[in-house]
């Protein structure tokens, strides 16, 4: 059963399976991080410290059963370890994402752009790797959704375009970086739907 519509956590509002699918698939479930073979292990999502880890898992658990107040307060507690920001940061635009998909309102569209702009500005300053090249594809590609939600479909499709270009690269400089996949497969979707 992909989804239970009456089990949804917040009273009152009612997910529709395709959005449920959706949201899934954005979440994308976090695969075991291998260190690639000339560079020591990052940890997953570059996050390294232990208790840092226990808190991108906490707060990827919390999105998934759709605790989104709760996924928000445990990222934003992940936000402020420095190291651990870029992976904070991916999925605070994530939970605002969610939102925006499900109530549509012109505040959480500008709320998720917020939320991806202070994401881009901490990648300018992580060091160059699969991991930063991979958050910067799927921050393009959540762009894409809200733009084409939002009908302004030469900005998604430039979006979808930066998303494409960013797993192509993590393809072809780190083919046993398998984390893109997900990515690199949905922009092919998308692509083939579009007429």
């Amino acid at each position: 059963k992909l989804a239970d519509r009456d089990a949804y956590p917040q009273p009152g509002l009612r997910m529709p399976p395709l959005i449920f699918l959706l949201a899934r698939v954005l979440a994308a479930p976090l695969a075991e991080a291998r260190p690639l073979p000339d560079q020591a292990d990052p940890g997953p999502m570059l996050v390294a410290r232990p208790e840092s880890v226990a808190l991108l898992e906490e707060g990827r658990s919390q999105m998934v059963t759709f605790r989104l107040d709760d996924a928000e307060t445990t990222f934003e507690r992940l936000d402020a370890v420095e190291t651990a920001r870029p992976a904070a940061r991916l999925h605070l635009a994530k939970i605002a994402l969610w939102r925006a998909m499900i109530l549509e309102q012109d505040d959480l569209y500008d709320a998720f752009f917020d939320r991806s702009d202070a994401l881009l500005d901490v990648l300018k300053e992580t060091p160059d790797s699969p991991w930063r090249t991979h958050f910067r594809a799927e921050t393009e590609l959540h762009r894409a959704v809200i733009h084409a939600k939002k009908m302004q479909y030469a900005r998604a499709a430039l979006a979808l375009r930066q998303a494409y270009n960013h797993f192509e690269e993590n393809a072809e400089e780190h083919p046993a970086f398998y984390e893109s996949a997900w990515g690199m497969g949905l922009c092919h979707a998308t692509i083939g739907l579009v007429p």
